[in-house]
């Protein structure tokens, strides 16, 4: 036996069908469509579960990378997670500080980019106690030179594996290039990109 096929529109079936339970449900009952509003202005946005895990995984990252930089440098520091939120790089870029210390990082397996930044009153003691001072910011306006960037080297390469070690779970690797300027950011992300930011507070010696 071959039960009924029916395409839609009305089915005639015996009331004896009906009752003996040998007849689906009438087309007329077919399955209601639901339909939600979606405001354009929310879409992608990072859910308050997927923040909380972002936090908690960051926070480790500022432990390990504190414990990192301070046997390196030879000196105290603090590295702590102040914020997280997601913006356009559009925004982000417009607020890049002058002369910062910017390493764009290629992320393997998914495609996509990893943008590190250092304001340059935390890279220029930083370069000091490397070159054997006591960590003294520099004084006025300093624009890093190839061979700061080449000082600062290892120092990016501690914070990029210490990323590496918290996304270990997440099967992420990251690759980083050289130091790019300001104008170079927006080559790396598309001009509308959403992007999510973390902000760190970061105490080296008294600076």
């Amino acid at each position: 036996r071959r039960a009924p096929r029916w395409e839609g529109g009305n089915v005639n079936a015996s009331p004896e069908l009906e009752e003996a339970g040998g007849n689906p449900a009438p087309a007329t009952a077919a399955r209601t469509r639901i339909v939600h509003p979606c405001n354009f202005r929310y879409a992608g946005r990072l859910s308050n579960e997927n923040a909380r895990f972002l936090t908690a995984l960051h926070e480790k990252f500022a432990l390990n990378v504190t414990t990192a930089l301070e046997l390196y440098l030879g000196a105290s520091v603090h590295l702590t997670l102040i914020s997280l939120k997601q913006l356009a790089i559009v925004d982000y870029v417009a607020g890049i500080a002058a002369n910062n210390y910017l390493i764009p990082c290629a992320i393997d397996v998914i495609s996509s980019n990893c943008l590190l930044e250092m304001d340059i009153s935390l890279v220029c003691p930083i370069i000091d106690l490397l070159l054997g001072g006591v960590g003294k910011p520099f004084r006025g306006a300093h624009e890093l030179t190839e061979v700061d960037e080449e000082i600062m080297e290892t120092v990016s390469e501690l914070v990029v594996k210490g990323l590496e070690r918290v996304w270990s779970g997440l099967n992420l690797a990251l690759t980083p290039g050289r130091p790019v300027k300001t104008g170079v950011v927006q080559q790396v992300f598309s001009a509308n990109e959403k992007f999510v930011l973390l902000v760190f507070e970061m105490m080296v010696g008294e600076t």
